[in-house]
């Protein structure tokens, strides 16, 4: 059985929002304009789905997973308008709230700023949770398949930790007594790119390890429930904003988005592993993932194309132990709309006594849930180029791997 349901949580409160003109020289103010406009209002609406005997059948392991929509609204007005001005000919205009940019946008809508274009991510969000969440089934607590697959360059590199640094420092060194710049900033740049590498794909990773390794011998060990859920989450949170003068009038209209989603998979294991292999990621599944991680270059295709969750995921799939029950995929969306009308700009604006406005805000915010059944189809990872150099840190990977490979 479906059900709606709505409400109104606050408002709607209104204001007086006025312009009045006086005459040069004169002291009788004439209304020019005055209204009454809408500064706060507050409303809520959900649709969702009531399952007879909900209890009993959660009681009796059934997984139940209904759609769900809300959608909650908000209109406020934020702080009070006042502005006061006189024209050159000696004319005063006095323009006051609360409720004051509403009012100006209703005066004159074509000389307010439009509100941009929504902001989008550029990938499909739902498919990255999902593609997360089914490359987080059965995950081991902590995975050192890796680690001992790359012992051997681990070993070279503690031979010797501070190589990098110190071939960086003798470059700098030779570099004083060298009349050959080009020869000198191309050692300079080897330097620095060895010592990133290093730093990056090396001692990082070996920090990290070390963590996880007395992580693991501190932690106490908890049987894992043959009943779990695996997870996915991708977030997305964007700002564009219209801010100039059209004819006289300055003002700023912008839109605010935020996205989270979310992806979810209940499953069981019917056979789980309870001892060392499985607490540490060394169990016979583990083995493709890892065989793709020690490839050359294998983390930088997964910034692009996510190909280690993928073989997770088909891992999952493809172990008779694991038993999807029911999934599901929830996005929560929230859209701020602002717009402030700020002042006059003109040539025949003499003196401004009072320079403030208010800030008309409007808020969305939508969350739907529906049920998922994972299928191989969602295996198929998007390609992100722009994941390659998507922070300074990246970009900083990227140049310093490209370097070494060109020299």
């Amino acid at each position: 059985m479906t059900r709606s349901r709505s409400r109104t949580t606050k408002g709607p409160t209104y204001g007086t929002a006025y312009v009045r003109y006086r005459y040069p020289s004169g002291t009788t103010w004439y209304y020019l304009y005055n209204n009454s406009v809408l500064l706060e209002h507050h409303t809520e609406s959900m649709t969702d789905v009531v399952t007879s005997d909900f209890s009993s059948k959660r009681s009796k392991g059934e997984v139940v997973i209904n759609p769900v929509s809300h959608v909650k609204s908000t209109i406020e007005t934020i702080g009070s308008g006042a502005y006061h001005w006189t024209r050159t000919n000696g004319s005063v205009y006095e323009e006051t709230g609360p409720g004051l940019t509403r009012m100006q946008l209703q005066r004159f809508p074509q000389y307010m700023q439009s509100v941009p274009v929504d902001p989008a991510p550029k990938h499909d969000m739902l498919a990255a949770c999902k593609l997360q969440a089914l490359g987080n089934i059965d995950r081991s607590p902590y995975s050192f398949a890796e680690d001992i697959a790359e012992l051997h360059e681990t070993l070279r590199f503690l031979r010797n930790p501070l190589a990098s640094i110190k071939q960086l420092s003798k470059s700098f060194e030779e570099g004083v007594n060298r009349l050959n710049k080009l020869k000198r900033y191309a050692n300079r740049a080897d330097a620095i790119a060895d010592v990133w590498l290093q730093y990056r794909f090396a001692f990082s990773p070996l920090l990290r390890s070390v963590n996880d390794a007395v992580k693991s011998v501190i932690t106490e060990d908890k049987p894992r429930a043959n009943r779990r859920i695996a997870t996915g989450k991708d977030t997305f949170s964007d700002r564009v904003t219209n801010h100039g003068t059209i004819v006289t009038w300055e003002s700023r209209a912008s839109v605010e988005v935020t996205t989270e989603c979310h992806a979810g998979i209940i499953y069981e294991v019917s056979n789980p592993t309870q001892g060392w292999r499985d607490k540490y990621g060394l169990r016979f599944k583990d083995i493709p993932e890892t065989m793709w991680a020690i490839l050359p270059y294998s983390f930088m295709v997964d910034r692009v194309f996510n190909l280690s969750q993928a073989v997770r995921g088909l891992t999952a799939f493809l172990d008779p132990n694991v038993k999807m029950l029911n999934g599901w995929e929830s996005t929560k969306t929230t859209k701020v709309v602002e717009r402030e009308w700020i002042r006059h700009v003109s040539k025949l604006v003499q003196s401004v006594q009072s320079d403030a406005t208010d800030v008309l805000a409007e808020t969305t915010s939508t969350y739907t849930r529906e049920a998922w059944t994972p299928t191989i189809n969602d295996l198929m990872p998007e390609v992100r180029i722009g994941d390659l150099v998507d922070t300074s840190t990246e970009i900083a990977d990227l140049l310093a791997l490209v370097w070494a490979r060109l020299r």
